[in-house]
């Protein structure tokens, strides 16, 4: 392959890259996104954010119980909202990205880089105490926390 088209396929790649990575997400334009691949729909913005871009106001660092709770009280696009488990927030990382947060940003914009999102998943760690988390930076890392410790919060409804 000669040289020309080394960089016609490297500036094709780049070009569509994002796009390709996007590709499982759909913007619903009702402040939902929809996998493709799971069926599931989430909260595009992260509890407490406002906007399109999910810039207007900070994200909402709370309890577990009042993640539940949110999610459950949530009225977005005529569905029925609950707090994601573990393995349906884990869905939602992007691995193929270098950079903080491992989280499709177009389809999640301003998704938090500091603190956890809280998952329904419990854990036995501190007795009943606890439920399972996710940093979208760090890789992904999942762990357990205390239930009344502070976390983020992405609604999920389906499939």
């Amino acid at each position: 392959m000669n040289a020309f088209k080394i960089k016609y396929v490297i500036i094709l790649f780049f070009l569509f890259r994002s796009q390709l990575i996007a590709a499982p997400f759909t913007e619903n334009g009702n402040g939902t996104v929809t996998d493709v691949a799971t069926g599931l729909v989430w909260q595009k913005c992260s509890w407490g954010q406002t906007g399109a871009d999910c810039s207007g106001s900070s994200a909402t660092y709370v309890n577990w119980q009042v993640a539940l709770n949110q999610c459950h009280s949530l009225s977005l696009a005529s569905r029925i909202w609950r707090l994601p488990n573990i393995i349906e927030l884990m869905s939602i990382i992007d691995l193929t990205k270098t950079t903080v947060p491992f989280v499709e940003t177009v389809a999640f914009p301003s998704t938090a880089t500091e603190g956890y999102y809280w998952s329904s998943t419990t854990s036995n760690a501190f007795g009943s105490n606890a439920a399972r988390a996710l940093f979208f930076s760090y890789s992904g890392m999942e762990f357990d926390d205390l239930k009344n410790q502070g976390g983020f919060v992405r609604c999920v409804s389906g499939p």
